[in-house]
């Protein structure tokens, strides 16, 4: 099956077939002008102002074309406003993306074939802003981030499939800045060392051979 998803609006999510039809009947049990009337606020009202939430355009996101010149996505020559989304062969939803003026500004989510969630993250007028997750295929939590304006800020963690902790970072101006740890799967801890102005001051462990390059520390594991 061909994975297509056709462009439609939202709107008027509450509304069911049971209500339209009540509506319809109310009209037809009054004079002609004043049922036209009713069933014609009854739609406007359906349709809203436009700029909320129910009225967002949704399309694959294949519909939409890229310029690498300035990062923008378009669709039919016009800037983006809406979700784009797409689709695993067994249609159940691979990603979803929300722009505003050709930039993502929202939620991005991708999720595994199984329907799990696989990473979410915002933006903010093109810019990862907030929180970053993902997820191993398990659904145990992966990795944690932050970001400020699109540079990664903050304290950063992940953690092995079966759910132990792997790494904690931190991370100021997007740079090591503090402590920064990594632990075996079975709870040894085996990088512990801190960053300051681009250096490295470790706490070398005995058994273990480190080598800074680039001011970061590459482990020569032994064991």
């Amino acid at each position: 099956m061909v994975n297509t998803i056709t462009t439609f609006k939202i709107r008027c999510i509450s509304i069911n077939i049971i209500s339209y039809s009540q509506v319809i009947i109310k009209a037809r049990q009054i004079p002609f002008s004043r049922g036209l009337f009713v069933l014609l606020v009854f739609l406007a009202s359906c349709g809203g102002n436009g700029n909320g939430p129910s009225d967002r355009l949704v399309v694959s996101i294949d519909a939409l074309k890229l310029d690498p010149s300035n990062g923008t996505w378009s669709k039919d020559g016009e800037l983006f406003t809406g979700i784009a989304n797409s689709l695993f062969p067994n249609e159940n939803l691979a990603t979803e993306v929300h722009f505003f003026d050709g930039t993502k500004h929202g939620i991005v989510k991708k999720w595994f074939k199984n329907g799990t969630l696989s990473y979410e993250v915002n933006y903010v007028n093109g810019k990862i802003h907030g929180m970053e997750k993902s997820w191993w295929v398990n659904g145990n939590l992966r990795s944690e981030g932050h970001y400020q304006n699109g540079v990664i800020e903050g304290i950063q963690k992940q953690w092995y499939l079966e759910g132990m902790k792997f790494k904690v970072r931190t991370i100021k101006d997007g740079r090591e800045a503090g402590l920064q740890q990594a632990w075996r799967k079975n709870g040894k801890l085996y990088v512990n060392y801190e960053a300051k102005n681009g250096r490295t001051f470790g706490l070398k462990k005995a058994g273990m051979c480190y080598e800074v390059k680039n001011e970061k520390v590459q482990l020569d594991e032994k064991e």
